[in-house]
């Protein structure tokens, strides 16, 4: 099934540069193994591969899959293998070592000796000294100690003895260390010599500075700068006319123009007003910023996120991310102006109207956080399952990083908001649990509930709600006890004393349910109106429950808005 591409209407390119874009579009919408096949049939494959930004070959070997992707690798640069190394892996500022041997692992099956001679480079020894030092107890063998040496050492030169801290890496290992000496015998001697002394620490302190200056202008941050992302920014900061935020706007000269990736921008799914808007761009040399700053937010969001790259989907989701929480600032903005959106991009980085977006859905949780410390629930110790479904909201927004609650979507609970109309709707079912909140607040200032029945965590507000009001209908004692079946069963017969055949209707009943309970509550006129659309909504779910099911058939296994003793 092919993936759905922003096609983009582009003045002032040249034929190539029009060339390699279709291409690219070509490649991204491709499944796998048919990718694969169309980078390989190409004349020019090893100049095709050279010539890509790093960051999309990077997503064409997740695209494609990292172990088949090794003739990729073979026509591959060493500066873009650098890259790989670089994005792959570091977890923070750590050197993952079971990562670095399965990517040398791969590079060695692309073309062995390349990588022996890259090893050996001034550019990796310090790489190449650390990681032989985390694979390697290394002896020296002398007169004096050549006998003592342990028999599970092994030797490829007669001085020195190797053991590997893990077995799995031996073949790799010989065969790298092998086709150094065989390059340069010194060069084997040295960098054995100096992996055993090394101080590791600090090495990879270095290592990581200078692995963050190589990524930095990918939008790689260190995670102490990356999280600036997350800084929310008002609406009113943007410009939309008169000055605007160059220090912010990334500028395309040549040198930049080399590394501009494609494939970001091309798994965005035209859904939202900043796809429209790009879809409408005709400016080149704007497209082209769109596109370093697009994928440079992605990145950002990745240092700042602190993920480990697992697959081609781990990078789409972070696309989607982005690309939701610009949607949400544009929306704030321009609403569904297009026009206004180009202008908005035109005179702001795509850095500041992502926080604009997400700054929205952090101060919709700033604002539960504040309501929950004083929230009737959370004095009683209820969990959030209280609420029903409408509590799995509340804990999406509680993130640290706000979600969007969706049940089951592409086999998650939780994403990023991806519309302002997602974020209102949040918005509004907070307001409802913030009415029922204060509704319980007042009901059981007058009728305690058992804490018993309140720390359940299969019982939800609702069978409190239709208990309470059953046992003022039956003219019981007032409160929240369950009631028995006959309970039930002469609640039933009151409310359906009018009618003799499905389906039971109940009329008139419903005012005296929203009524009875709402006399309780002590809102203000706004919080009433809304406590009123909760309770109707209510009696119509228990309307439609219950009006073709007759008295004699109810049974307590099924029923859900009656506690039952």
């Amino acid at each position: 099934m092919e993936e759905k591409v922003i096609q983009f209407k582009r003045e002032g390119q040249t034929v190539a540069e029009r060339r390699r874009e279709l291409f690219l579009e070509r490649l991204f919408s491709l499944p796998p193994e048919k990718a694969l096949d169309l980078i390989l049939s190409q004349q020019n494959a090893k100049e095709l591969v050279q010539n890509l930004p790093s960051v999309d070959l990077y997503w064409i070997i997740k695209k494609i899959g990292e172990d088949d992707s090794i003739p990729i690798l073979e026509l591959a640069s060493e500066e873009q293998w650098q890259y790989i190394l670089d994005i792959e892996v570091w977890v923070r500022d750590r050197i993952n070592i079971r990562k670095v041997s399965e990517w040398l692992r791969r590079f060695m099956k692309a073309d062995a000796e390349r990588l022996a001679r890259w090893l050996i480079t001034e550019e990796m020894e310090m790489f190449t000294y650390y990681y032989l030092y985390r694979m390697l107890d290394i002896i020296i063998a002398t007169d004096d100690n050549i006998y003592d040496i342990p028999e599970d050492y092994f030797t490829l030169d007669g001085t020195f003895y190797l053991k590997l801290r893990d077995p799995d890496q031996r073949d790799l290992i010989e065969t790298i260390l092998k086709l150094i000496a065989s390059e340069s015998f010194l060069r084997y001697q040295a960098l054995l010599m100096t992996s055993r002394a090394i101080l590791p620490a600090s090495t990879e302190e270095e290592l990581y500075r200078l692995r963050s200056v190589r990524i930095a202008e990918y939008g790689f941050l260190p995670f102490e700068e990356a999280v600036g992302i997350y800084a929310p920014l008002d609406p009113e900061d943007l410009v939309l006319e008169k000055k605007d935020r160059r220090k912010e706007i990334v500028y395309v000269d040549d040198e930049v123009k080399d590394i501009i990736p494609s494939f970001p921008m091309y798994s965005l799914q035209p859904v939202g007003i900043f796809q429209l808007a790009l879809r409408n761009i005709k400016d080149n040399v704007l497209l082209d910023r769109i596109k370093l700053e697009f994928a440079g937010l992605c990145n950002q969001l990745l240092s700042a996120d602190g993920l480990s790259i697992g697959g081609y989907e781990d990078l789409i989701k972070v696309c989607k991310k982005a690309a939701g929480y610009l949607n949400i600032g544009f929306e704030k903005v321009c609403g569904n102006d297009v026009n206004m959106a180009i202008e908005l991009i035109k005179k702001n980085s795509l850095h500041s109207i992502f926080r604009v977006g997400f700054g929205i859905a952090l101060r919709l949780r700033w604002e539960v956080e504040r309501w929950i410390k004083e929230s009737w629930f959370r004095s009683q110790e209820i969990d959030f399952s209280f609420w029903g479904s409408d509590g799995e909201i509340l804990i999406g927004l509680l993130n640290k990083k706000p979600l969007y609650y969706v049940g089951i979507e592409d086999g998650e609970e939780y994403r990023p908001f991806q519309s302002l109309k997602e974020i209102e709707e949040c918005r509004s079912i907070f307001y409802k649990i913030k009415v029922l909140d204060r509704l319980f607040s007042d009901l059981t200032s007058f009728y305690p509930i058992e804490k018993g029945l309140l720390k359940d965590p299969t019982i939800t507000y609702v069978p409190f709600l239709f208990t309470f009001w059953a046992r003022k209908i039956l003219e019981l004692d007032p409160g929240f006890l369950p009631i028995d079946m006959d309970q039930v069963r002469r609640f039933f017969e009151k409310l359906r004393e009018k009618e003799s055949q499905p389906p039971y209707r109940m009329e008139g009943f419903r005012e005296r349910f929203i009524e009875d309970i709402s006399c309780y509550f002590s809102g203000e006129k706004e919080e009433k109106r809304i406590l009123r659309d909760i309770l109707s909504s209510l009696w119509d779910e228990f309307r439609e429950e219950y009006e073709n099911v007759a008295i004699k058939d109810l049974d307590e296994r099924y029923i859900r808005f009656i506690l039952i003793r």
